[in-house]
């Protein structure tokens, strides 16, 4: 069961409720099956898995289905009411229940999940109430329908850039970002409020529905309204306080230098907002003094691991930094720059071995605007070409970048070591993943070069299969208690020592180490490695083997399998291959091996999750942590949670 939680984290394509989730994503179909015949013998079991989901692994999705399965799941739903208030913190969790219960399972909500939905309303603040039931949410914007593009002008509009038109349609289709359907018209606070007759808080509850305040005392008094009738309200539309963040500042006062400055004064910035936001503080030109705020906190060791990211959330920064550096240097032509521009959005498309032919960097400016006439073209180069006349209105300084991407570099280094959740036992790190340049789909960093001076001449800033995989297992190396890296193909082997320096530099080091492996002559055969290993009795008992290849090494994929079979405790084996185009997980019977597919920034996390030995035994103690109130009439006492040890924190992401 946990091994399936943990691989939700990698599932973003199918979500519950949405069309297909039981049939194109396995994931869901198998917590739900497992947990049915779990809840036969231990009822709780599976509101525990809920609690610690949404409290430790912060995995929101997972823990709202794992509850609506609970309220379906007849052995379970005595209990549903007492862990409901622990693994539902936010009011878009508590929507979210009910939405996937009523598309999953049911229309009509059993009285088990009505009476938590009651009592967990309760425990909402009013600022958390405003801040998620905008206009947005109570249907109140406009949403424009897209036309459907027919067949014919798909067809039209492959000819133009010379692809197959399923290849163009596909590219623009993964370029948009489909908001997932929350059904908010059906599923909103307001029609829930009415469905389930809640009327505790009153103040909150009749803000929500928009009713009017009491005329008079009498009406304050029927109303179940606390303190004092007020008669300067009376007849006046009751509203939510609206919240103050830096998302309602920015949007009153507008993207400008002024408005960042200020929510850094105030400590209004949370630390996962400043970074994604690098580039709109940058380009807007805020003063010397707050770029020295945002450098101090990046290069603070206590601010990094407060904010629990991961290494990945910097490199994705350090990637906006890189991307402003190109800018640096005055002098651009700009019929020159549209014209590379629009050949850069066009030489993305993928094409099949029917147009290879067609070179697009000799083609004319003629015939590269006719591109132009495609819409989606047409959005990308106007937005690049607006961003591009931006940062020429600032005067960017590549010594100010320097110092971002130090501070960054610094980031990386501090989030590798203490918020990744460390690893113990023998790692034994199987790289093979080495002939690919092609990209990584979900990757959105970038491996930073030396120095900014080299990234001026290099404009492609996306991340090669090897690179991506090289920093995985350089994560995995850091974080683990004793590990060896090993560069494998189907011939050989070779061991490479990890110098103590930072993650980076290690990365580039073995890009280099790996140019030599390729035309080594000599190599280690597989199966000496492993009995070199078996005779020295490593000790294999917490042993993780992962792997990163792009294609089928049999040989060396069959010297790992028998070096599994072989030790006496057999150790984890975890697969991983990044050129599949969907994250997915296997779902066979051996707890010790696992194959992912697709990179996910989850990765991570579930590697070290599904790794502890004590996981199981941590699950379990959620009541108790968590101060679950036992069932009633129950005379057993509860534990306290002093005398239970828990896990290590987990970053959130």
């Amino acid at each position: 069961m946990l091994k399936f939680v943990c691989s939700s984290m990698l599932e973003k394509t199918y979500l519950p409720g949405q069309t297909g989730w039981d049939t194109c994503a396995p994931v869901w179909s198998c917590i739900q099956e497992v947990g049915t015949e779990i809840t036969l013998s231990d009822p709780e079991f599976l509101l525990k898995v809920a609690v610690y989901t949404r409290q430790e692994l912060n995995i929101r999705i997972t823990a709202n289905f794992l509850l609506a399965l609970t309220a379906h799941l007849p052995n379970s739903k005595p209990h549903l009411r007492r862990y409901f208030c622990s693994a539902v913190q936010l009011p878009s969790d508590w929507l979210e229940v009910t939405r996937i219960y009523s598309q999953c399972f049911s229309t009509s909500l059993p009285s088990c999940l009505k009476k938590a939905l009651a009592d967990k309303f309760k425990q909402f603040s009013e600022y958390q109430l405003a801040k998620y039931n905008t206009r947005k949410h109570r249907c109140k914007h406009s949403k424009k329908k897209r036309k459907e593009v027919s067949p014919k002008k798909w067809l039209e509009w492959a000819k133009i850039v010379s692809v197959d038109q399923q290849d163009l349609k596909k590219h623009v289709q993964s370029a948009q970002r489909v908001a997932a359907d929350k059904k908010v018209n059906e599923f909103n606070m307001k029609k829930l409020i009415k469905r389930l007759h809640i009327k505790e808080p009153a103040e909150l509850v009749m803000s929500i529905l928009g009713k009017r305040y009491p005329t008079d005392v009498r009406a304050f008094w029927r109303s179940g309204l606390s303190g004092v009738w007020q008669s300067e309200r009376a007849n006046q539309r009751m509203r939510l306080k609206q919240p103050e963040t830096w998302e309602t500042r920015l949007s009153q006062e507008g993207n400008k230098a002024e408005t960042w400055e200020k929510l850094i004064d105030n400590n209004s910035l949370p630390f996962m907002a400043m970074l994604r936001n690098l580039r709109n503080m940058i380009t807007q030109g805020i003063s010397n003094k707050h770029h020295d705020k945002i450098l101090k906190r990046l290069n603070s060791k206590s601010a990094v691991i407060q904010s629990r990211q991961f290494p990945f959330r910097f490199l994705s920064a350090y990637k906006v930094v890189l991307s402003l550096s190109s800018s640096v240097g005055g002098g651009v032509n700009v019929k020159t720059s549209k014209k590379e521009t629009l050949r850069k959005i066009v030489r993305k498309i993928p094409r099949s071995s029917n147009f290879r032919h067609i070179d697009w960097l000799t083609m004319s400016r003629q015939r590269l605007r006719t591109a132009l006439s495609i819409p989606f073209i047409r959005g990308v180069y106007n937005s690049n070409i607006r961003t591009q006349q931006k940062n020429r209105l600032k005067i960017l300084s590549l010594e100010l970048l320097q110092r971002y991407g130090e501070a960054l570099d610094k980031a990386v280094q501090i989030s590798c070591k203490h918020n990744i959740p460390p690893l113990s036992g023998h790692t034994l790190i199987f790289f093979m993943s080495f002939t690919s340049t092609t990209g990584v789909k979900g990757a959105d960093f970038c491996l930073p070069p030396e120095t900014l001076n080299e990234n001026m001449e290099n404009t492609n800033l996306s991340p090669t299969m090897m690179e991506v995989s090289l920093l995985l297992a350089m994560m995995i190396r850091y974080c683990s208690e004793h590990t060896q890296f090993v560069l494998a193909d189907n011939e050989g082997l070779q061991e490479i020592q990890v110098e103590s320096g930072g993650l980076l530099e290690n990365v580039r080091r073995v890009v280099k180490l790996i140019e030599e492996f390729k035309n080594l002559p000599q190599k280690m055969l597989h199966d000496h490695f492993f009995s070199k290993l078996l005779e020295e009795k490593t000790k294999v008992s917490t042993q993780r083997i992962y792997e990163y290849y792009m294609s089928d090494y049999v040989l060396a994929m069959m010297s790992v399998e028998r070096f599994q079979k072989a030790c006496i405790r057999k150790p984890l084996l975890v697969n991983i291959l990044l050129n599949q185009r969907i994250a997915n997980i296997d779902s066979s019977d051996d707890p010790k091996t696992l194959h992912l597919d697709g990179f996910s920034e989850q990765i991570l996390r579930f590697i070290s999750e599904f790794g502890s030995s004590r996981l199981l035994d941590h699950v379990e103690q959620m009541d108790k942590l968590h101060k679950i109130p036992p069932p009633t009439g129950s005379t057993a006492k509860q534990e306290r949670a002093a005398d239970i040890m828990p896990l290590p924190a987990v970053p959130k992401l």
